[in-house]
Order: structure tokens, then sequence, then C-alpha cells
């Protein structure tokens, strides 16, 4: 989320994503990361149990790879659109998984953790959610936030899909 370069190709890489709506921008594609960290750490601190990381990589790739013990699911970004499904018996499967752990190698792993409730609607945040939130995002080697950025962050967990 601190690369421009790489936030600039990624915004227009997912402008031209048919299922997507409006066009993205650096801001946008840093918001929805910065979104995506606060909503993993708030499923974490609910769930205790469950262990999150995330890997900060340098560069970007614009497929979706899901991998499992069983199958490497490759899908495009577009919603609804046919998947290639490589079971785990496929000769294709380990190169996927080879090169998932060659790329995971490159990043910067992070786990979120929130220790503090923070409200999940924008217009509930207070100077103090502010600082909490900022503090989390500082703890991940991140920069900090305005509070307007903030409030677009948080206003990100309400939605049902991740296509609007």
């Amino acid at each position: 989320p601190e690369n421009l370069p790489l936030l600039e190709g990624y915004a227009q890489s997912m402008s031209d994503i048919r299922s997507r709506i409006g066009t993205w921008s650096t801001h946008r594609a840093r918001r929805e990361i910065y979104a995506s960290l606060l909503r993993a750490a708030i499923k974490c601190r609910d769930a205790p149990r469950v262990d999150v990381q995330f890997g900060l990589s340098p560069s970007s790739w614009v497929m979706s790879l899901d991998l499992s013990e069983r199958t490497a699911l490759v899908t495009c970004q577009n919603k609804g659109e046919d998947a290639l499904i490589f079971r785990s018996n496929s000769q294709f499967y380990k190169s996927y998984c080879d090169d998932f752990e060659a790329s995971w190698r490159t990043c910067r792993v992070v786990t979120p953790r929130l220790q503090q409730a923070v409200p999940e609607i924008a217009q509930d945040l207070t100077g103090n959610d502010c600082r909490i939130l900022n503090q989390f995002y500082k703890s991940l080697g991140l920069s900090e936030c305005t509070d307007d950025e903030l409030a677009a962050i948080v206003q990100t967990l309400g939605r049902d899909h991740d296509y609007a």
C-alpha cells in the first residue's frame, strides 16, 4: 500500500474489470488494502483461534489464486467468469503451489491484530478510535491516515460484497 507505481498498476487493472463499478484510483486501491487488513483484524479479534497473515508484495498479479490441500483454483477478477481447477494430483497443482511459495518469500508478512474494539460504522468514529486505528496501521509498518481516510476505510466494512 506504500508503493505508488504498484498501486497505479493495481488501480488500472481493477478499473478494467467489468464486474466492478467505477474507476479505481491509487487512493481507492490503498483504501481497499487498508480495509482488508482491518476486516481481517476484526474477524481475528472476534475469533481468537483464527490466524491470518497478509503478504505485502513488491509486485501484483491480476489473476486470483486460491490454494487448498486438494486444489488450486485460478480465476479472473470478473464476477461469474469461468475458473480453472487443478486437483492436487494434477501436474499444474504443484507448479501453482511452488509459484505461490516463491512469491510469498518476496513479501513483507504482516499479521493484523486489533486489540481494542472500534466502531464498524464510519459516523460513529471518534478521535480516540482514529488514534487506535492509526496505531494499528503503524504496528503493521504502514502510514497513518487522516480521519477522513479512516472513515472511508471503515465505511467499506458494511459492504455486502467487494464488487461495488
